[in-house]
């Protein structure tokens, strides 16, 4: 894998009106990304094993597997031959995902595929590269932060100190979705809906897990039970200071 550079984009941020044109090949470093990685076709060469999209596609037990009949069915003959097969390659489970159907955001952040009428496996949109001649290239710049991260960070901060989130949070929501809004509630309530659009907002954008554990809910993902959520604290870092106590279900 060859180095990217990373940069920060110029200008006065703002929403895009389209939420998938965020992502568009064609509108790399658009008003909304403040931070990203930036590949181009001269970098990479074939897959998804060439950048970071890779990631992507693998997760925790939640996340299921193509099995190699289903890829047959879906596929044909290619579905094992292509790394399309569940031993290599790892899809995301749309039951994960909670998304309106007027939510523009759900056409535009993944692609559900069919065997008849069950839906079998879904494809990423986000981040699906461009076509370069007859190969698809996954040299989509990777957003490390965007505008709309901000505005939801900002109305999580601002009920956390109390204050009504009203503006952020209708912001990005009625820009995917104009029948949506937000009603101003209690702290914990709010918290709850703050989370919620975050995840549908910034699927597959490297901030779910981390959210899901500063608001306290790793709850919500059934193969967290029972596990630890925090990493111990080296001996070595305790001996330099006794008075820092190491994490719960860890001994030292």
């Amino acid at each position: 894998m060859l180095w990217q550079t990373i940069n920060a984009i110029p200008g006065t941020p703002t929403l895009m009106p389209s939420f998938k044109d965020v992502f568009a090949f064609d509108k790399k470093g658009n008003a909304e990304v403040l931070f990203a990685v930036r590949y181009s076709l001269a970098d990479l060469t074939s897959s998804l094993l060439d950048n970071w999209n890779q990631f992507m596609f693998v997760g925790p037990s939640d996340f299921a597997p193509l099995t190699s009949a289903q890829a047959t069915a879906v596929f044909g003959t290619l579905g094992t031959g292509s790394g399309n097969a569940g031993i290599s390659r790892v899809q995301p489970d749309i039951t994960r995902f909670n998304f309106a159907t007027t939510d523009a955001r759900k056409d535009a952040t993944y692609l559900t595929l069919y065997n008849g009428t069950t839906p079998v496996v879904t494809g990423l949109v986000k981040y699906n590269g461009t076509v370069d001649g007859t190969i698809r290239r996954f040299v989509s710049d990777i957003i490390i932060y965007r505008w709309a991260d901000i505005l939801l960070m900002k109305a999580e901060i601002k009920n956390a100190l109390g204050q009504d989130p009203t503006t952020e949070m209708n912001l990005v929501m009625k820009r995917a979705d104009a029948s949506a809004s937000f009603t101003n509630d209690t702290p914990a309530a709010n918290d709850d809906v703050i989370l919620r659009e975050r995840l549908k907002e910034m699927a597959f954008e490297g901030k779910s897990w981390w959210d899901i554990v500063r608001f306290n809910k790793t709850s919500i993902v059934p193969s967290m039970a029972g596990k630890q959520v925090l990493f111990p604290i080296s001996q070595n870092t305790i001996n330099f200071n006794p008075k820092i106590v190491q994490n719960p279900g860890y001994t030292n």
